[in-house]
């Protein structure tokens, strides 16, 4: 029994102090992330189920995940708009997401990520939809204020 008691107390101090050990990043760094509001809109049998977009470096990274719900014959594309909040559009973009013509059936979720060379202002927001080939929907484009 002191054995056991010998080995157990310094295993756990140690996974003790390995808990509350500071993870590396500093909070400094962690605060310097700037994120921005994204804005989902629907675009037909593939949707956004999720969207992120946020600092990075001396850029914008956009992230996020597809749903796609069935095989789809022609794969279409991510339109993307930066657009202050006047209504004025600072960049414009077409995201290919890789795997969207898999023959796969039933759902699929894909990541998708893109990095722009630009730094939004403060009230920036960012507009992301799905575009089929077949979409009578236009290019999108920021809503007037």
């Amino acid at each position: 029994m002191k054995k056991l008691r010998k080995l157990f107390i310094p295993l756990l101090a140690l996974t003790l102090s390995a808990c509350t050990a500071p993870s590396g990043l500093s909070s400094a760094k962690a605060d310097a992330v700037r994120e921005y509001p994204t804005l989902a809109l629907p675009g037909g049998s593939v949707s956004i189920s999720t969207a992120r977009a946020y600092g990075q470096g001396e850029g914008l990274m956009i992230s996020g995940r597809l749903k796609r719900l069935h095989e789809l014959p022609m794969p279409g594309h991510m339109d993307l708009v930066i657009c202050t909040p006047d209504g004025t559009r600072l960049a414009q973009e077409q995201i290919r997401v890789a795997g969207l013509s898999s023959k796969r059936r039933g759902l699929l979720e894909l990541p998708f990520r893109t990095h722009l060379p630009l730094t939004p202002p403060a009230g920036a927001v960012i507009h992301l939809r799905y575009h089929a080939p077949t979409s009578p929907d236009g290019e999108l484009d920021c809503p007037h204020s």
